[in-house]
């Protein structure tokens, strides 16, 4: 039973979860990436609270309707887009998307798409932006970047993107801002072409580094 609608425009709120699983404040037109090694227990988390939010969540609403009490409501309005579970690409899978299904839930990893598809990915997600939300969940750094204008980890703490060149003292771990300051042995220094930073100010997380020593 439907308790009442919100004021708001949510596609999806899942508020103080039991499980495994940070809160979300989904607004229509936005996408949010939940980063995670252990992407599928995240994502069994999910289906738990959407089909089941009384008994795993203070509070679920899709679409602006409260769904503690109702399984049928998670059902009715996502759309599930996760290609072992079809059987099929996932830009087949996205664009089979039914009408009126406003809350695209992503979730795949690197092995299942194409680098030729993210450019694909990331346009039809834009278009159903227009009118919905997509919430992805996946251990992939490309989906997640092709998808979500945000990105948490499983705690709900927020993740940066810095890009660029960076040098890092090997031993202290320390980026090194000034290559003119360098004093140490060269080979005390390590080049990473790529790097997502943790801000220690904020607690932002890393999602992975990659060097090239």
């Amino acid at each position: 039973m439907v308790k009442s609608a919100e004021q708001n425009n949510f596609v999806l709120r899942i508020i103080n979860p039991k499980l495994k699983f940070p809160e979300i404040h989904l607004q229509r037109g936005n996408s949010i990436g939940i980063y995670s090694k252990n992407y599928k227990n995240i994502l069994k988390s999910f289906f738990k609270i959407i089909t089941n939010p009384e008994k795993y969540c203070e509070k679920v609403t899709i679409n602006e309707l409260i769904a503690n009490n109702s399984t049928w409501i998670g059902r009715s309005f996502s759309h599930i887009v996760i290609p072992e579970l079809w059987g099929e690409n996932i830009v087949k899978v996205l664009k089979n998307k039914p009408e009126r299904r406003h809350l695209i839930v992503i979730s795949a990893d690197s092995n299942s798409i194409k680098p030729d598809e993210y450019s694909e990915i990331s346009e039809i997600c834009s278009k159903y932006k227009n009118d919905g939300a997509i919430l992805t969940i996946s251990d992939s750094k490309d989906l997640i970047e092709a998808t979500s204008d945000e990105v948490i980890d499983q705690n709900g703490n927020k993740i940066s993107y810095k890009t660029g060149d960076f040098f890092e003292d090997i031993y202290s771990g320390k980026e090194i801002d000034d290559i003119s300051k360098i004093e140490s042995n060269i080979k005390n220094i390590r080049y990473k072409k790529m790097k997502i930073l943790r801000d220690e100010t904020t607690g932002e997380f890393n999602i992975e580094e990659m060097f090239k020593k």
